[in-house]
């Protein structure tokens, strides 16, 4: 039976109607960009972010941009080997414009909020009034699960939002030429998107486009073949991410139910912040939200805790088919109903969409403390210090510290090089992020102070999270501190900077001086230190 439209497209003015929506959906994402380029902006400016991610893939893009092998020491292995992520390439050239992580962040911010635009397209489609339409693009930039993957750094895996939202607008407008060219740039973002393009090939069969459909599934399978076999490729190995399901173990009968209750029931918070912000619509259109099913399993199924949450990345492939549902079904049941009950639902739609946004998104957090305690004055000095750092030089940095110096062919994330932490495409590193905050010092730390020829090593105790726990981070720092080979070369509120060949007598006094300790104890000077940096960061 053909669905009708809930409110009449045409009618009186209604060229006026266009532009003005027109007008109010270029302002919407121009305010979205704005929003977000600034927090962004200022987590990084604030030496903010505690992972490892934005360093990665800065230094792969700034590798890419200047021809090199994207050989990324940050994590030990080839950019390919780890994901998928060759669209990293088509970004390398704007490096020759700004070589900056700020520049990820930025295209990163564009791009998401370009998903507007085919949310606005879909229900334009499906013959919903513009002023609806508008409505449904402004639920898209208040998502929250969209908003947290534009705020956790910098992931190749979030540009597939947008793209896959207009993968799905042009097959409802039979456009196979523009639906294929968005679906290929959606596989270069992660090895995995081939999956969801399958489930997206029955789905186009459930829309009596069989020839579309088919070849949807079998584009799909062929694009995560060859994913897969470029990662192992470069990896030299299988994927180790099987690891992350491993603790389902034989499936018994015990491990059955605990699945099933894990995908039915078990997740319930993380369905309702998914659903509650579209409210609830994109249930009256089960059939798009299968598409995702893929991906909500892999998320609910992992032993990685974030990838049940939508503070993080992973629910960049959810999130296109949750907007897409929300359309589709507002677009079924509004036929049914008259014209308040419609007034009532968009009402509520814009309410509860801006409120889930304030509730759950990430400004329902203290913007200021996201991540970290350090004021901006703090990091301004910090990264004054980083600068002085040779663009030649090679580096090992604490987490926060990593991105602010990750532009150099050798940069390594702390404890590296001094000891193997999360280092490679292998299981063991896998295990190693699983077991976060918990690592201890290996015996080798301290000879390979010695003999690592690492010339610079940036410091910021304070935020001791990843992948060492408090207590073997204290420790290491107090190794280097205590050999002659490192030298402090400056310090400051947030950074305790040693160079390889330093004098080591003088630095003791540069720390002795910044604590207002009269001593030459390593160890108590660093305790002196973290105090006056006002303690560990949240």
């Amino acid at each position: 039976m053909p669905e009708t439209p809930s409110f009449s497209p045409a009618g009186r003015g209604s060229g006026g109607i266009r532009r003005g929506c027109e007008v109010g959906l270029a302002l919407a994402m121009l305010l979205y960009c704005v929003i977000f380029t600034r927090l962004t902006f200022s987590l990084f400016e604030r030496c903010a972010y505690m992972n490892f991610d934005l360093a990665i893939f800065d230094q792969a893009v700034w590798l890419i941009s200047r021809g090199a092998t994207p050989f990324v020491t940050v994590r030990g292995l080839h950019i390919l080997a780890d994901h998928f992520s060759a669209i990293l390439y088509l970004l390398a050239p704007l490096y020759w414009l700004a070589a900056t992580p700020k520049t990820l962040l930025l295209a990163q911010t564009i791009v998401l909020a370009l998903g507007a635009i085919p949310v606005y397209g879909l229900a334009r489609a499906r013959k919903l009034a513009m002023p609806v339409a508008l409505l449904f693009a402004c639920t898209y930039l208040c998502y929250p699960a969209m908003q947290w993957s534009n705020t956790r750094e910098f992931h190749p895996d979030t540009f597939a939002t947008p793209l896959l939202l207009a993968a799905f607008y042009y097959l409802h407008q039979n456009n196979s030429r523009s639906y294929f060219a968005c679906l290929v740039l959606a596989c270069l973002t992660k090895e995995t998107i081939g999956m969801t393009v399958v489930f997206l090939g029955l789905y186009a069969l459930t829309q009596r486009k069989k020839r579309l459909g088919l070849q949807t599934i079998l584009f799909g399978i062929v694009s995560l073949i060859i994913a897969m076999s470029i990662v192992r490729h470069f990896n030299q190995a299988p994927s180790p991410y099987p690891y992350l399901y491993e603790h389902w173990g034989k499936l018994s009968f015990g491990a059955a139910t605990n699945l099933l209750w894990r995908i039915s029931w078990g997740n319930w918070f993380y369905y309702l912040k998914l659903l509650v912000p579209v409210l609830f619509l994109a249930l009256a259109a089960p059939e798009v939200l299968l598409v995702a099913l893929p991906t909500i399993g892999a998320n609910l199924l992992s032993n990685r805790s974030g990838m049940n949450d939508i503070e993080e990345q992973y629910t960049a492939l959810l999130t296109p088919f949750v907007l897409a549902a929300a359309v589709i079904g507002y677009a079924r049941i509004a036929p049914r109903m008259g014209g308040f009950g419609r007034a009532a639902v968009l009402a509520n739609l814009a309410i509860w969409s801006v409120g889930a946004s304030l509730l759950w998104g990430p400004f329902s957090k203290d913007t200021d403390r996201l991540y970290s305690r350090r004021t901006s004055t703090d990091a301004k000095e910090t990264r004054r210090l980083l600068a002085s750092i040779p663009a030649n030089a090679s580096v090992s940095a604490q987490m926060p510290l990593g991105a602010q110096v990750s532009r150099r062919k050798t940069i390594y994330h702390f404890p590296n090089p001094f000891q193997r932490n999360v280092f490679g495409g292998t299981r063991q590193a896998l295990v190693e992020i699983a077991a976060m905050d918990t690592a201890s010092l290996k015996p080798e730390f301290s000879e390979n102070i010695k003999r690592t020829p690492v010339e610079y090593v940036a410091l910021s105790p304070n935020s001791a999270r990843f992948p060492l726990s408090f207590n073997a981070c204290m420790e290491g720092v107090t190794l280097l501190l205590k050999s002659p080979s490192y030298g402090v070369e400056a310090v400051g509120r947030g950074l305790i900077l040693l160079r390889r060949g330093a004098d080591y007598t003088s630095g003791l006094d540069k720390l002795a001086a910044y604590t207002h300790k009269d001593t030459r104890d390593p160890e108590r000077l660093l305790w002196a230190w973290l105090e006056k940096s006002g303690g560990l960061d949240n």
